[in-house]
Parts: structure tokens; sequence; C-alpha cells
């Protein structure tokens, strides 16, 4: 349910929050070289990636929630999860997935 659920929200990404996802987790640029990349301070890229993830989070859980219903007693724990394993669960996607 929840690779279902992260693979069709990076799918849907917008093409701005795409390509940060791509630089970030795929070429593993520093918020440093991805504010060179797109024109923008470090403390930006940085803030954009903070928000492409969180993004990310609320949409996966929006997902999940209509799965399995606001009050699963599963669907904390789950969101607990996709929170605490982003980073890894982006790269072992993006990895798998001709992204």
């Amino acid at each position: 349910m929840f690779k279902r659920a992260f693979a069709e929200v990076l799918a849907a990404m917008p093409p701005e929050e795409r390509t940060i996802f791509r630089l970030y987790f795929i070429d593993q640029l520093t918020h440093e070289e991805l504010g060179r990349v797109l024109h923008m301070s470090r403390a930006s890229a940085a803030r954009r990636v903070t928000e492409a993830k969180e993004s990310v989070v609320r949409r996966v859980e929006a997902r999940i929630r209509a799965e399995l219903g606001d009050d699963s007693p599963h669907a904390a724990s789950l969101f607990a999860l996709v929170a605490s394993q982003l980073d890894m669960s982006v790269l072992k996607h993006l990895e798998d997935s001709e992204y």
C-alpha cells in the first residue's frame, strides 16, 4: 500500500518539484549546488527540498487515508513511517524506476 501510494505521488509530482527531487536524491547535489543550478540561494534550495519532502508526505498520507480510512488504527503508524523513512524511500523507488 505504501509503495503504491508513494509511486503514484512521485509520478504525479509537478515538474519543478520533480526536478528538485531528481537533482537532490538522484544526482545527490548539495543544497549549495542545487541553489547554483536553480539560480537561487542555498537557503532557498534547502527550503524547497524541505517543502517538496513535506508535500510528498502529505500526499502519500492522503492516499493512504483514502484507502484505509481516517480512523484506521494502522494509519497513524504508516504516517509516521512515511515521514521517518522518506529519504530512503525516495532513493529506493527512484533507483528501481525510470524516473
